[in-house]
């Protein structure tokens, strides 16, 4: 299966991700027109380069 990220999900979830925000809900990602899975994913990646201080491997 492939998948295509959003990009402007993916940026707002990596930004909320490295400053320490909660992630959103579901409704809010979606009034915010925002992919839930494209979200969550730049948010799990700003988050482990907030905590590790490294960029994760591509």
């Amino acid at each position: 299966m492939r998948l295509q990220i959003d990009n402007k999900s993916y940026q707002a979830g990596y930004g909320e991700g490295r400053s320490g925000e909660s992630s959103k809900s579901h409704e809010e990602l979606v009034r915010a027109g925002l992919d839930d899975l494209s979200y969550l994913s730049g948010f799990i990646e700003g988050e482990a380069k907030r905590i590790t201080g490294s960029e994760p491997e591509k």
